[in-house]
């Protein structure tokens, strides 16, 4: 009788621990869409450029796992947030992403593929607004990763940036 009440006691210990974690994770997920006013949006469009194009200042917009061709350009302050490390990549010249609207966001990209020309500074990203975050980035086969100009209280953390195999007088 002792053996099957603790038995019973410690299948009832089981379930509640798994219902309390899965209403903490549920608390979560919930707050984690309340705490922000701004219109989450899929990648439904067939470019990254189209979708930036169509969403509205504010938003933030998820993009999913694939490779994305750059060069890129956000005009508009837009949160973008990766899922699965999405490429953008460019074509060799020039910068990849180019950020010219305050208050935006990159986040949870693989960005390469820069022009390699030091007279224009290309560079993986370039930001000339104030009040971008670009964080938890990987920068690949970039002559500058990540360029500021008039970029006024700007964040960049926790970036990976390798850059190109170049000598090193001409290395951004």
């Amino acid at each position: 009788m002792t053996k099957r009440l603790t038995s019973s006691v410690s299948n009832i210990k089981i379930v509640l621990a798994t219902l309390l974690a899965s209403g903490l994770i549920l608390l979560a997920l919930q707050m984690h869409a309340f705490a922000s006013d701004r219109e989450t949006t899929q990648c439904g469009h067939a470019t990254l450029q189209a979708m930036i194009d169509a969403a509205q200042p504010g938003d933030a917009l998820l993009v999913p796992a694939g490779v994305y061709a750059g060069p890129i350009q956000i005009d508009k302050p837009l949160t973008l947030e990766g899922q699965l490390w999405p490429v953008i990549q460019g074509d060799g010249q020039g910068h990849v992403v180019v950020i010219t609207a305050p208050n935006v966001t990159l986040r949870g990209f693989v960005v390469r593929g820069s022009g390699a020309s030091l007279d224009r500074e290309d560079s993986a990203i370039r930001v000339s607004a104030p009040n971008s975050v670009i964080e938890n980035n990987r920068i690949e086969d970039a002559l500058f990763g990540v360029y500021l100009e008039r970029a006024a209280d700007s964040v960049v953390r926790s970036n990976t940036i390798y850059g190109m195999d170049l000598p090193i007088s001409r290395r951004g």
